[in-house]
């Protein structure tokens, strides 16, 4: 089960470079990552798994754009 560690989510290092949007949605990727916290960067299929049940789910310019 992956666990997401209140430490490192308010007061970590790498999320300071984060906009504020991709912080919302990074629980998102990361439960479409691997055991490895590694994101295939298909944005179809994370898209299709992680957004599908959105009621206005990410378009591919998005995506690029948050991992940007």
């Amino acid at each position: 089960m992956k666990l997401i560690d209140p430490d490192g989510l308010f007061s970590g290092d790498r999320f300071k470079d984060l906009s504020d949007e991709a912080r919302l949605y990074w629980p998102f990727f990361w439960c479409a990552s691997n055991g490895y916290g590694r994101l295939e960067l298909n944005p179809h299929k994370v898209i299709g798994r992680a957004f599908s049940s959105f009621r206005t789910p990410l378009t591919e310019e998005r995506f690029w754009a948050l991992i940007a």
